[in-house]
């Protein structure tokens, strides 16, 4: 149990330490997201391969991505619909380089280390419930998003202004927990990290093409109905674990 937790917590660490140099920020826009499959995704798969002597397609197979991923991307474009109508409509623009990095890569390496590493080992390997392991991958993966958040929390202590940074850090930590805990309850229940990575994907797509949508309270509500799309068809077309498969398109997508 506490390895995983100490090596996610490492190679969040290392990826800070990256940002922070001073050279990093003369660097295209794209290689954000290559320092992450640097420091994430090829380390992943070598210590699964490594811890449980896997080859590198078994160890795939459980992080959750050998399965087809024209399915995730089909759940995921549906699931935007939403986002795609209002922001479609605004003034947007293409940047490949942020594009390269927001969507192609940065989302694939989150899920592989944060869902199909992280969560996979506590729910499957630590035995903890779904609903721990989800709460638990979702908390370290909010911390990842609010850059040295363990020192600001242990400085707040010390100077006995822990309250105030709660305050200021609390809703978009919560709602970040919120997003992790959905993401990992669909790799559970689709059985495959793709979904989680399109659909990451996807909401990252709309949100980088337009940047000036993102301001208005709509775009906040666009983003919210995605969410409660994906959670629905989740629900709805895969199985519920240790039941027999849902009927229609659910059976089709079985095969």
């Amino acid at each position: 149990m506490i390895l995983p937790i100490v090596f996610v917590y490492a190679a969040t660490r290392a990826f800070w330490f990256s940002i922070e140099q001073p050279w990093y920020w003369r660097l295209p826009e794209w290689v954000d997201g290559a320092v992450k499959i640097g420091l994430w995704v090829i380390p992943t798969l070598c210590l699964v391969m490594a811890l449980r002597r896997q080859s590198w397609r078994e160890a795939s197979r459980e992080l959750g991505l050998t399965q087809p991923a024209w399915r995730g991307m089909a759940f995921a474009a549906a699931a935007t619909l939403p986002m795609a109508a209002f922001l479609a409509v605004s003034p947007f623009s293409f940047d490949p380089a942020s594009l390269a990095g927001a969507v192609l890569l940065g989302p694939f390496a989150e899920e592989v280390l944060y869902r199909g590493f992280l969560f996979h080992q506590l729910q499957r390997r630590a035995g903890w419930s779904v609903l721990w392991a989800a709460l638990g991958s979702a908390i370290v993966f909010a911390l990842a998003h609010h850059n040295n958040l363990d020192e600001v929390l242990v400085t707040a202590v010390l100077r006995e202004n822990l309250a105030a940074n709660i305050t200021r850090i609390a809703p978009p930590t919560l709602a970040t927990v919120a997003g992790g805990c959905l993401f990992a309850w669909m790799t559970w229940r689709w059985q495959s990290l793709w979904p989680a990575i399109a659909l990451h994907a996807a909401v990252n797509f709309w949100w980088d093409i337009a940047p000036l949508a993102v301001l208005s309270p709509v775009a906040s509500l666009t983003h919210g109905l995605a969410l409660v799309i994906a959670a629905a068809v989740t629900w709805r077309l895969t199985p519920d674990r240790g039941h027999p498969a849902g009927v229609g398109v659910a059976r089709l997508l079985a095969h």
